[in-house]
């Protein structure tokens, strides 16, 4: 006889699926509750916003000055 336990499909899904994707759910929310960076435009001298994942800003975005941190 056979004894009863659990189904394999049901094994790989909490074993595999499950954590995965607890873990992607868990790295979404620390990766969009981070601080925005700061910079501060030496031109018109304002501050501006930049999510962190995005590039260095070659250009401030209230006067457009190119050389925003010389």
């Amino acid at each position: 006889m056979d004894s009863p336990g659990i189904p394999l499909g049901l094994l790989w899904l909490v074993v595999v699926v499950m954590p995965v994707c607890l873990a992607v759910l868990i790295s979404m929310r620390a990766f969009y509750g981070m601080t925005p960076l700061v910079f501060r435009c030496r031109r018109c001298n304002r501050e501006f916003f930049r999510k962190p994942h995005l590039r260095f800003p070659t250009a401030c975005p209230r006067c457009h000055a190119r050389d925003w941190n010389a």
